[in-house]
């Protein structure tokens, strides 16, 4: 495979948070930044050929690829300048021309990740497999695509596969263990889990979410254990920050929860899911004016959470400024927050 189309595919690798649904998150090259440069254009149609997809150009549906090495240049210098509409195209041409080489169906998985067309790109995976030889790497993506693709049956089967082939490669049971947690099998994660820090004992993923399993069923003795050596490996990882400030905030101590997560902006927080860790730790330390400043800073620059204004509405009606919580909940209503206007109504009275 070219080098651009490895790096597309490695791009894929999961963060593990478990905060996005307890699933594997691919972390996609920024598809929607791209999509935004890219002018929507009528889909044209030349002859002889298939209709254009939009987005795509005419020059992708034209240029030669009489041979492999062709194809691949052409696809390596649309995914170079992030034009996986444009290399899907070219790579669509290939497949059809050269169905049996898997290179080609490597690099199409690529081009159609960039464009989050996850099903489509396990098709493709799948028939790299099947054209062989299967390497442990091939089986590692394909498991990954297929979480993301909402296939977590056929995710484990990939993944275990994977292990079949190499029992020493630490990341098959840790991505293994993403999906049995998406499947609610923590049981099979958490030995999944161990089992990867069996073959390597440094793996942050591994102990921070070994640490968030232990939250789950109230250990908190486990739990701070495992975070611990988490944030040894990753000092700085809001999402390790996070757990560490939930184990602090049941324990009674909202004051280390706030002091591990109150340098963080807002927005940063939102994606981490760590907000609502701040609020209620603010709320605990008698402060749910900060609270509601907090879901209020975080609403404008989000901009289209309601549930950021609602709960921003709540803490401000907690902290006596019926005003704010009013306005609050108007923005809430505006984005068409269910409990909006039952609130306005409520502050009525």
């Amino acid at each position: 495979m070219s080098k651009i189309a490895r790096n597309r595919l490695a791009a894929t690798k999961p963060m593990l948070l478990l905060t996005l649904g307890l699933a594997l998150a691919l972390t996609i090259i920024v598809v929607l930044a791209i999509r935004a440069a890219l002018a929507p254009t009528p889909a044209p149609t030349t002859p002889g050929l298939a209709t254009i997809p939009a987005g795509a150009s005419s020059e992708a549906a034209s240029r030669p690829i009489d041979t492999i090495n062709a194809a691949l240049a052409a696809a390596d210098e649309y995914l170079r300048n992030g034009q996986y509409v444009n290399a899907g195209v070219i790579l669509d041409r290939a497949t059809a021309k050269f169905p049996d080489d898997r290179q080609i169906r490597e690099v199409y998985a690529a081009a159609l990740l960039g464009q989050q067309r996850y099903p489509e790109a396990l098709t493709q995976l799948e028939e790299a497999l099947r054209i062989g030889p299967p390497s442990v790497k091939l089986y590692m993506d394909a498991g990954v695509v297929a979480n993301q693709a909402g296939k977590t049956d056929r995710a484990a089967e990939l993944l275990n596969l994977g292990a079949l082939k190499d029992p020493n490669e630490p990341q098959l049971p840790l991505y293994l263990a993403m999906v049995q947690i998406k499947q609610g099998n923590d049981a099979a994660a958490t030995a999944s889990l161990v089992k990867a820090l069996r073959l390597k004992d440094d793996l942050p993923e591994a102990w921070g979410t070994l640490a968030e399993l232990a939250l789950k069923t109230n250990d908190l003795s486990l739990a701070k254990q495992h975070v611990a050596k988490a944030r040894a490996l990753q000092p700085d990882n809001l999402r390790w920050r996070n757990t560490e400030a939930r184990i602090a905030k049941r324990e009674g101590n909202p004051r280390a929860a706030i002091d591990l997560l109150q340098a963080f902006d807002p927005e940063d927080l939102y994606k981490a899911n760590a907000l609502t860790t701040l609020a209620d730790a603010l709320a605990m330390d008698s402060k749910p004016l900060a609270a509601a400043r907090l879901y209020s800073n975080a609403a404008i620059n989000i901009g289209t959470d309601g549930e950021l204004y609602y709960q921003a509405a709540i803490f401000f009606q907690k902290a006596g400024d019926a005003s704010m919580a009013r306005s609050s909940a108007r923005l809430a209503l505006d984005l068409k927050h269910a409990k909006a206007k039952e609130f306005l109504d409520g502050l009525k009275n």
